[in-house]
């Protein structure tokens, strides 16, 4: 499987003009599900050991969304597409993901964010979705697995860093819309909001 694993990374890297991407996604997007349900198919180690896998999983993920001359094609924001929401139904639906895995989902999160909206250029494409789902993973693991201290000056100085990006300030405003309207219940992350939050 770790063999397999590297061979996978490496076809993440090539060029789009070809299936072998979506191939080498579609086996990841199906695999990190280990953590939700385990059909046949799941690899024997990873069914013993799913959040090592799904951890290196979304490590060797994170070369889809470096910068590529076709990065703006359809059928990159579709795997793009598929990956983020392969990632938004995992961390809904897990039960045993451990926190290790939860902060490794979040860096990846926040990194492949970082790679669409830090340059001074306006984000195009998907990179309303990227903010969505960041956003929405970063409220579920609130609630099951409370982000690190140093994960949350993470978010803040990136966060920070994306000001400049109308969909950034559009989607924050709807997440602080919709946390104010809710019960007492959200009190705690609207203070570490308020004491560690990038706007």
């Amino acid at each position: 499987v770790k063999w397999t694993m590297e061979v996978l990374c490496y076809g993440l890297s090539l060029p789009l003009d070809r299936n072998t991407v979506k191939l080498c996604v579609d086996v990841y997007t199906d695999w990190m599900m280990a953590l939700v349900s385990q059909p046949s198919s799941t690899p024997l180690p990873i069914s013993r050991d799913p959040n090592l896998y799904v951890q290196r999983i979304l490590r060797h993920l994170y070369i889809l969304f470096l910068p590529r001359s076709d990065q703006v094609s359809p059928f990159y924001m579709s795997i793009c597409q598929q990956v983020l929401g392969s990632v938004q139904s995992l961390a809904r639906e897990t039960s045993v993901m451990s926190r290790e895995t939860w902060e490794t989902l979040l860096h990846f999160l926040l990194r492949i964010n970082h790679i669409m909206l830090a340059p001074p250029a306006p984000a195009g494409g998907i990179s309303d979705l990227f903010v969505v789902v960041l956003l929405d993973v970063w409220l579920l693991a609130c609630s099951r697995c409370f982000p690190s201290r140093s994960l949350w000056q993470t978010f803040r100085q990136m966060f920070s860093s994306w000001r400049h990006q109308p969909v950034v300030v559009e989607q924050w405003s709807r997440v602080a819309a919709a946390l104010t309207s809710r019960s007492i219940s959200s009190l705690r992350v609207l203070f570490t909001l308020a004491t560690f939050g990038p706007l």
